[in-house]
């Protein structure tokens, strides 16, 4: 009997313990564990034995009068005090369905941290699962050996109840079998690749929907009705004859004798186009994705939570292949599909970072209400624990209703992952509410799909650009709320509530009404009929919801769209009114004077102008209202209530925006992220949180600064935290940011900035581990630990609370940052960062700024490098230049040089300005190759690699497109620094004859001495300074280098060390200096500074941090120079 038939068979223990004994090998025994639950837990077990056990791991069977989720996981957390190493499995009553359980092993990151929330797992065996996927991960408990332990067994567990090794193989399954039935529709459809691609995605997602209705029991009560239908198809078509009758009575009602007991859900998402329906489709063509896919895995409609997972396939599966697969092919991030391992997308949020931030926003919300006024610390255990025991009864009623008062916006919807885990908390948190104060509210029929349609459709608001992604929301939305649905027959089932205008499809980044700002709009105050308008507006919207009928819901959007016309049209020629009285004003104001001067000439000029503008909207306004706008869209949401109580989202980077919209929300950086941030304070009411998973590259680069400054003025930063570069499959560094909106900004950046920001650098919490696994446990006890942080409280301005190898918190008030002139919202010590403090006191000595600052005790004088050096970029290269022009030592990305071309003869003046006419004409060129070699920083010194061909021709052909830049520096030696790279900046001294543009020479005032200044630049110190508050990107410009601060003190030996390494890396380029001068320079700039030993621990542990790969391979460079000496 194979494992599928052992599973369909279980009825009752002795099966349970006969699958264990005689399948997987483990040994029998037996007893109860009734005494290992407290009296609480007893009274809900109808009884718990041991039926199985290899070493110490039980086996463990528990019967249950009704198998209720939220009774498990306590059962198992007391069971495994006494009994860590178990397998439970629960049953209920009537012995028709089992849950095999799993409580995931968790390990502290560190001794002194609790060890995190223990994730619960689940498989469930009944007669309507699909259990192919079950047998696979029960096989996988199978024991090999009677020696191994109970630790190794629970390893072996462990990874059987992986849910995520189940989706990714289910999502290499999707990949596989898109395909194939994409390049079906292709070949037999004549259909290009991007429709056949859009055709595919939607019969994919058809039938996505289907399986998760047949799961809930909606197709004629059959849990296999799907392929069964298949199966008696004969000579029909699959597609026209089933699929797409199917769908019509699903979503219109349509009348047809073949779906009896089929229930109508209001479905619009899955009407067929015309062109749809034309297409043709072999029944082979399903077979091959029914039987090679969807069969293959057991689905289920109830989302998981971070902390309770089923093994099978959700609804947030379909989120997943939106955001890594389709996104992926319709912004070109790949010409076609490649394959599943590089298959994803820059968007997918993991559900234990939406679960954080869902929780500390809707905390912050609770705990911002006066009308609540409840602890803050009481309040966190009802969000983060669903511990509802500290709080009053009247307390927790506040808390309820405020709760279903709440306006949530995600402004960048994507696959719906924060309206989701939005409801599903909220929920949580009633749910557990109700428990305590109403327990027989709960009781009511559909308590909870009742409940949860009423939070959709009053909490929960939604914008994206694509359709797919509203689409994609709304259903996600639907299938959460029919999983609490239950009714006696089909008939009782309600239509699916309509979300259209709660999600809309439009342009989140156009603020304006009819390029108005909502400020303008609020100084407009509506007449009579501006508010008559306005309230049919709404009202018929709200109608709009009830709405089930097609042919009606199409007439009730046209009036809508009217009534958004009329509103315009009245909103525009208020303000074309307005203009008009202000050109009468200046008519009047100039008098009975003959001549207009000419400031009024041009003031006349721009209100015609502007007069002329709105009469062109105003022939057009149909248009207008056809796009999405936030302050008419959400009129009452934004304009009535001052805006969302929450802005929570994971916008899209790497989109640039327009100037135009860059200028409208007043930065200077186009990212569309930066943006996003602008526009989300715009939305929020004051007192709202902002939380967004965005590129961290705005805490500190200069472009970013306009949107420091907003954030400074308009609100109270309070979580900095840099995540691992894989968390989101991205191509940037991307970071988890909460900021609360002010009541009023602040008039200067430190005014009453008492604020406490948490600032977490979690970034070396790889996801992917070297062995090609995967990991999210550190990462996710990462966020744990920040929530118990989040109210930490000190009167210290700043000091760090965790600082070690792999990970770091610290805590500083926002009136720090504003004393660096950057204003860097960093992740570091907010100690060492009174170095960088540049407002403070300074006095002027020959022309150059000293900063004092007292640190440890001693008062350091500094200076900025800047007002000491430049820096200079060489040549710049148009594609094929260097290909042309350039060769190197070894063949590579360019020819090798032919060392008989090479210049050996001094240039005279005339060759370096106008190049060499003999046959010798290829000079030097510095060019930074490689940052790091052999896990080594390859710093101090620069060997020439690189020539480059100097005639007259070059030099002509380089001179024409502006790309000789500094051409009086070209002929010298010096120090450069590298611009770009993970690595970057590295500062290396070089003899040169030319240099390339991303070589950046560094010309230095005469009193700074070369070699010492090298050594400082190459310490570890300096590095830390320069990434991590004045620039932590990747690339490094000179504006950045002229931030770095310089002790006015001088030391000989680090000229002399400079000078060591140079000698030593000419003779040998593999040299290894970071074991051995390195050391010694890095010990005498720490003295410059008057670090102690806790600030330099704080440094090296940076540098592990940032630097792992080279910092490991110092250390083993060290501990076997030791080993030699000794």
């Amino acid at each position: 009997m194979n494992m599928m038939e052992s599973l369909r068979n279980l009825k009752n223990v002795d099966d349970h313990r006969k699958l264990f004994i005689d399948d997987l090998n483990y040994d029998y025994t037996s007893g109860s564990l009734f005494s290992a639950l407290s009296e609480k837990l007893q009274n809900e077990v109808t009884s718990i034995e041991q039926i199985a056990d290899l070493n110490g791991f039980l086996i463990i069977y528990c019967r249950l009068p009704k198998l209720l989720k939220g009774i498990e996981r306590p059962i198992s957390e007391q069971i495994s005090k006494s009994y860590p190493n178990n397998l439970l499995i629960f049953a209920d009553e009537q012995n028709q369905e089992f849950h095999f359980t799993n409580l995931k092993t968790t390990e502290q990151i560190k001794s002194n941290i609790p060890a995190p929330y223990r994730p619960f797992r689940r498989i469930v065996i009944g007669e309507y699962e699909n259990l192919r996927t079950a047998a696979e991960r029960i096989e996988l408990l199978k024991i090999e050996s009677d020696d191994e332990s109970a630790v190794m067994i629970n390893i072996k567990h462990d990874k059987a109840f992986d849910v995520e090794a189940v989706s990714r193989d289910f999502y290499k399954d999707y990949v596989h079998f898109y395909r194939g039935f994409r390049q079906y529709l292709m070949n037999n459809n004549k259909l290009t690749q991007p429709i056949a691609d859009e055709y595919t995605q939607t019969i994919f997602n058809r039938i996505f929907f289907l399986f998760f209705v047949q799961k809930k029991g909606y197709l004629q009560r059959n849990p296999n009705y799907i392929c069964e239908q298949f199966k008696t198809i004969g000579n029909k078509n699959y597609y026209k004859d089933f699929l797409i009758p199917l769908f019509e009575k699903i979503s219109n009602n349509a009348e047809n004798n073949d779906f009896q007991d089929i229930p109508f859900l209001n479905g619009g998402l899955f009407e067929f186009t015309d062109d749809e329906k034309k297409i043709r489709i072999a029944n082979s063509e399903f077979q091959v994705v029914l039987d090679g896919l969807f069969t293959k895995y057991n689905f289920t409609v109830r989302e998981d939570t971070e902390y309770e997972k089923e093994i099978a396939i959700d609804p947030e599966m379909l989120g997943t292949i939106f955001e890594r697969l389709i996104l992926g092919l319709e912004q070109n991030k790949y010409k076609d599909i490649p394959d599943a391992r590089r298959a994803s997308g820059s968007y997918y949020t993991p559900k234990f970072i939406v679960s954080f931030m869902v929780k500390q926003s809707l905390l912050n919300d609770l705990a911002n209400q006066k009308t609540l006024r409840i602890d803050r610390k009481k309040l966190k255990e009802l969000v983060f624990n669903i511990e509802a025991e500290k709080l009053s009864d009247s307390e927790l009623n506040k808390i309820r209703q405020r709760l279903l008062d709440i306006r949530i916006v995600d402004p960048a919807v994507g696959s719906g992952a924060y309206p989701v885990g939005i409801l599903l908390k909220i929920i949580e948190i009633i749910d557990a509410i109700d428990s305590a104060i109403n327990p027989a509210e709960k009781e009511k029929q559909n308590y909870r799909y009742d409940l949860k349609r009423q939070i959709i459709e009053n909490c929960i608001y939604g914008v994206d650009l694509q359709e797919k992604a509203v689409h994609l929301t709304n259903l996600r939305l639907w299938l959460s709320l029919i999983v609490d649905l239950e009714v006696e027959n089909i008939e009782q089932i309600p239509p699916l509530p309509n979300l259209d205008f709660h999600i809309y499809q439009g342009d989140s980044l156009i603020s304006k009404i009819a390029g108005y700002d909502f400020d303008q709009e609020r100084k407009l105050k509506p007449d009579t009929k501006g508010l008559e308008l306005l309230k049919t507006f709404q009202a018929a919207k709200k109608e709009f919801q009830e709405i089930v009928n097609l042919e009606k819901k199409n007439k009730a959007k046209q009036k809508i769209n009217k009534l958004k016309t009329d509103y315009l049209t009245w909103f525009l020629n208020k303000k074309k009114s307005e203009e008009q009285k202000y050109l009468e004003s200046i008519a009047e104001g100039q008098g009975n004077f003959f001549e207009e001067d000419e400031q009024n000439l041009d003031l006349k000029q721009e209100s015609l102008d502007r007069i002329a503008s709105i009469e062109k909207k105003l022939s057009s306004v149909h248009l207008l209202s056809e796009h999405f706008n936030w302050g008419l869209d959400f009129f009452d949401e934004i304009e009535a209530k001052g805006g969302f109580d929450i802005v929570i989202a994971n916008p899209p980077y790497g989109i640039k925006v327009d100037v135009k919209t860059r200028d409208e929300f007043q930065l200077n950086s186009k990212d569309s992220y930066g943006i996003f941030v602008s526009l989300g304070l715009k939305i929020l009411k004051p007192g709202g949180t902002l939380c967004y998973i965005m590129s961290d590259t705005w805490q500190t680069i200069k472009s970013h600064k306009n949107l420091r400054n907003q954030l400074l003025k308009e609100t109270d930063t309070q979580f900095l935290i840099s995540v691992p570069a894989d968390t989101f499959g991205a191509t940037v560094n991307t970071g988890v940011y909460t900021f609360i909106k002010r009541t009023s900004p602040r008039l200067r950046f430190a005014d009453n900035a008492e604020n406490r920001i948490i600032a977490a650098d979690l970034s070396p919490f790889k996801i992917k581990q070297p062995n090609g696994s995967w990991n999210t446990g550190n990462l996710e006890a990462g966020f744990e630990l920040l929530a118990e942080l989040a109210d930490f409280d000190s009167r210290k301005d700043g000091e760090t609370i965790y600082s070690e190898r792999d990970f770091a918190v610290f805590a500083y008030k926002q009136k720090l940052i504003p004393r660096f002139s950057n204003h860097s919202f960093f992740i570091a010590s907010p100690k060492l960062f009174a170095l960088m403090e540049d407002t403070g006191r300074s006095e002027m000595v020959e022309g150059k700024t000293i900063y004092k600052v007292d640190f440890n005790g001693k008062e350091l004088e500094l200076v900025k490098l800047g007002k000491l050096y430049k820096g200079f970029g060489g040549i710049k290269s148009y594609e094929g230049f260097h290909d042309k022009y350039m060769r190197t030592i070894e063949e590579g990305r360019y020819k090798r040089i032919n060392e008989d071309l090479l210049a050996t003869h001094p240039l005279t003046e005339e060759e370096k300005l106008s190049g060499i006419t003999g046959k010798k004409n290829f000079i030097t060129m510095m060019k930074f190759g490689d940052h790091v070699r052999n896990n080594t920083l390859l710093n101090f010194y620069q060997p020439i690699t690189h020539f480059y061909q100097w005639t007259k021709q070059s030099i002509l052909e380089l001179d024409n497109l502006n790309c000789l830049r500094n051409k009086n520096l070209y002929f010298g030696e010096g120090i450069f620094f590298s611009v770009a790279g993970s690595y970057s900046p590295c500062f290396r001294y070089s003899k040169y004859d030319v240099f390339d543009i991303n070589a950046h020479l560094m010309i230095i005032d005469e009193e700074l001495d070369t070699m010492e200044l090298l050594a400082k630049l190459c310490s570890t110190f300096t590095r830390y300074l320069l990434l991590t508050y004045i620039n932590h990107t990747a690339g490094t410009n000179t504006q950045d280098i002229e931030e770095l601060i310089l002790t006015q003190h001088s030391n000989s030996k680090l000229n002399l060390l400079s000078k060591q390494i140079i000698e030593k890396l000419e003779k040998n380029c593999d040299y290894n200096y970071t074991i051995n001068e390195q050391l010694e320079i890095d010990r005498l700039v720490y003295e410059m500074y008057n670090l102690n030993e806790e600030d330099i621990k704080e440094v090296e542990n940076w540098y592990w941090r940032r630097y792992p790969k080279l910092a490991e391979a110092i250390e083993r460079n060290m501990k076997a120079k030791q080993r030699e000496k000794f």
